[in-house]
């Protein structure tokens, strides 16, 4: 087909020029995900599951936040009586923290992760851990009075 004849059909250039043009911008609009730490295995690991661990942690805060009492006993290695005790909307901001430990621990790990691999993985799993932990302290909290 010539060029005359796609000019008379109304098409100015064929749907692959378009389909190429914009896969060529989008390409240039994210070309930082292509560079070391986001095309890393263990880094989008670490990310699923701790984002999984969040949504766990959002789930059964809010599906049980009726059931749980006035104050609950999380920390056990208090002396003062007052300090032991938090109410459970203070357990429900446990998926901000873990989101902000999150959203902290890509910033910086995008900033180091070209220089320092071996120290950007032990952040990854630090974060994997840390989430991982408040998680189980949610979970044995809440099904202690669920």
């Amino acid at each position: 087909m010539s060029e005359q004849e796609q000019i008379a059909m109304g098409l100015k250039e064929p749907f692959s020029n378009n389909f190429t043009n914009t896969k060529q911008k989008l390409a240039k609009r994210f070309w930082w995900m292509r560079l070391g730490l986001f095309s890393s295995g263990t880094f989008w690991f670490c990310l699923i599951i701790s984002v999984a661990l969040i949504y766990v942690q959002y789930r059964v805060t809010s599906d049980n936040f009726w059931l749980m009492p006035d104050q609950i006993p999380v920390l056990k290695f208090k002396q003062l009586q007052s300090s032991r005790f938090i109410s459970p909307r203070e357990l429900r901001y446990a998926p901000i923290f873990s989101l902000a430990l999150v959203v902290f621990n890509v910033w910086g790990l995008n900033k180091i992760f070209n220089n320092e691999k071996g120290v950007a993985v032990i952040l990854m799993f630090g974060m994997l851990m840390s989430n991982l932990f408040i998680t189980y302290a949610i979970l044995k909290e809440v099904f202690i009075y669920a």
